[in-house]
């Protein structure tokens, strides 16, 4: 139901803050799909490195660390399309899912250890209650690891620990580098208007959202090409519902592949376009609507019942729906608050001199170090 959507919307943000475990997801994990998987101009291949899989300023990079990100984007992409999701080719930029994956692994620790220099650098810490819930929050997302990712992955208590607790400070750093960052009005309101679920909730009346009409129906669904063909034949077929009931009406057509039928179905009166919107409510029980123009299709409708929303609902709606809009701009501030780092962050790695063993890259696997 809508009211449940909103009520999942008012919820959905949660603090990167104080949540250590949706912290790690997102710097871990979420970045997976938008990080570009073209070269940075700094970014160089180095084939003569023996054990050194990736160096940042000299630095090398604990290659157990590297893999612990690498199971995260293992983890994040299964859950969007399955283990299956590894046999895709062309996933995105013409490279498979697990190209996709790696890189994205990749660079995101680049980000994390970049950051982490920065954060030396203008005194970002934890405090001591930081750091004992990182301690905590590192045993328990330890001690859940199924005991065959464990080997593959190198994966150690304290690699878990060290990644969760920079994954934590990189938070810090965003957050003090962007604290005075306030996007500007136009740019939340055009994002607004790109967003789908706002679009479609914006401007309804809660009346309409909230009344479900309960329906039998008919359709002939159309394309661009057949409109005016198909609206003769709907109009037959409404014709028909002056003198026959519903079900001779689908019996008469049954074998004819333009015609579709529900015998049960609920919709909400806002689904229904505004001009028809009046003739749906005058309906009685058992009465057929007159053909009706749906975006895909012509449809008649035989009323079964039509539910009215209470005063309490309709309230609940209003407040659900401002919690919702609140929440939908703050992650759209949230998003362009990273933007603004993201451009800082550029800066910062066009200085470093970033070395990947790419013969060694390219031998991990998703699935881990195979014996």
């Amino acid at each position: 139901m809508l009211i449940g959507k909103l009520q999942q919307g008012a919820i959905k943000l949660k603090s990167i803050i104080t949540n250590l475990i949706g912290m790690i997801l997102l710097f871990i994990s979420i970045c997976f799909l938008v990080i570009a998987c073209g070269r940075h101009p700094n970014r160089l291949s180095n084939s003569n490195q023996k054990n050194d899989l990736l160096t940042i300023d000299d630095k090398v990079i604990d290659t157990s660390e590297i893999m612990l990100y690498l199971l995260e984007a293992r983890l994040e992409f299964e859950q969007i399309g399955g283990e299956d999701i590894w046999e895709s080719d062309g996933f995105s930029s013409g490279k498979n899912a697990e190209e996709v994956a790696k890189n994205g692994a990749i660079e995101n620790i680049i980000k994390t250890k970049i950051v982490m220099a920065k954060a030396e650098e203008i005194g970002i810490t934890l405090s001591s209650q930081e750091e004992e819930d990182v301690k905590q929050r590192s045993a328990d997302y330890y001690n859940q690891l199924d005991d065959t990712l464990i080997e593959p992955y190198t994966i150690s208590m304290d690699t878990v620990y060290k990644v969760f607790r920079e994954a934590l400070i990189r938070s810090k750093v965003v957050e003090e580098v962007t604290k005075t960052f306030e996007p500007e009005e136009a740019k939340i309101n055009e994002m607004l208007e790109q967003d789908v679920d706002y679009i479609t909730l914006v401007d309804k009346n809660p009346y309409d959202v909230l009344t479900q009409i309960h329906v039998k129906l008919v359709s002939v669904e159309f394309d661009e090409e057949n409109q005016q063909e198909l609206k003769q034949l709907a109009d037959e077929i409404y014709s028909l519902t002056q003198s026959d009931t519903f079900q001779a009406v689908i019996e008469r057509y049954k074998e004819d592949d333009r015609v579709g039928s529900n015998l049960n179905t609920t919709l909400t009166l806002y689904q229904i376009p505004e001009e028809n919107r009046e003739e749906i409510l005058m309906l009685q029980s058992g009465e057929s609507s007159t053909v009706i123009k749906l975006s895909n299709g012509y449809y008649i409708f035989w009323l079964e019942s039509l539910l009215e929303p209470t005063k309490e609902q309709l309230i609940n709606y209003q407040e659900q729906y401002k919690k919702w809009e609140d929440n939908k701009i703050k992650e759209i501030k949230e998003g362009l608050k990273l933007q603004a780092f993201n451009e800082i962050y550029s800066e910062w790695k066009n200085t470093k001199t970033i070395i990947i063993n790419e013969a060694m890259w390219d031998e991990t696997s998703i699935h881990g170090i195979i014996q």
